[in-house]
């Protein structure tokens, strides 16, 4: 059997979009999560805000490279714009009641993966990630705002251009390829993230594609990270919520 190797229609915006995918998780995981940088940035400013300073910047380099250039390029050179790819609200098959309404089931159902490893030492030593002793209304207000910037660009591209670029090879190949995407990221977070994603995928895929938006993913992901982050917090003994500037003894 002869192959033709040559890129055709909507190959290429799939060949793209996963090209993408790998550059963005290759920078962000060997450079700017990587032990070199962590450590430039603790000499630099020491282990607690070297660590703070340094999830700020990789997160905030994700949402560039997994979200704004994508969508630029996907938009400027294959016509895919996006309200394509689900960051909509004026073109939602669903109503807003029901569009509320997914958002708590699909929280809940996130949120009980989390449920069974709470408080393990694991999930204690993982989360939060900003690794402060003393946490300022700032440091909570950076910490909120990057995350949300990493889930924004994090389901654009699992939930968005991954998953509609490849709809053409089918909508089982489709699902069924980002779902094993998206296990493959959670494997270095263990066994119980990695089981839970595997389930998770394949409905937020689903709910994504029926809803034709990426809002209910991405508010009920964020809503999830955002109560795993403060309970972890508030499980470390070491850590504290600190809202009023210490004054300096004389």
């Amino acid at each position: 059997m002869r192959y033709s190797y040559a890129l055709q229609g909507q190959e290429s915006a799939a060949v793209v979009s996963f090209a993408i995918f790998t550059v963005a998780y290759g920078v962000y995981h060997f450079i700017f999560i990587s032990e070199g940088i962590k450590r430039h940035f603790s000499i630099r400013w020491g282990d607690e805000r070297g660590s703070f300073y340094q999830v700020l910047l990789s997160r905030g380099v994700f949402a560039a490279l997994a979200a704004v250039v994508p969508i630029i390029l996907l938009w400027t050179v294959f016509d895919i714009s996006p309200a394509m790819v689900g960051l909509t609200f004026s073109q939602s098959n669903w109503s807003l009641s029901r569009t509320l309404l997914w958002v708590v089931i699909v929280s809940c159902i996130a949120g009980s993966i989390l449920w069974f490893s709470r408080k393990t030492p694991r999930l204690l030593a993982a989360y939060p990630q900003m690794r402060l002793k003393r946490w300022s209304f700032l440091d909570i207000l950076l910490n909120v705002v990057s995350w949300a910037l990493y889930l924004f660009a994090y389901e654009t591209m699992f939930r968005g251009y991954l998953l509609i670029t490849i709809m053409p090879a089918g909508l089982w190949v489709a699902i069924a390829v980002n779902t094993a995407l998206y296990v493959a990221v959670h494997l270095p977070k263990g066994f119980q993230e990695s089981f839970g994603s595997a389930f998770y995928g394949p409905i937020v895929c689903v709910l994504s594609l029926e809803s034709g938006t990426l809002w209910i993913v991405l508010v009920s992901h964020f809503a999830v990270a955002m109560a795993n982050s403060f309970s972890n917090l508030r499980a470390n003994s070491d850590m504290h919520f600190v809202f009023r500037r210490e004054k300096r003894s004389t």
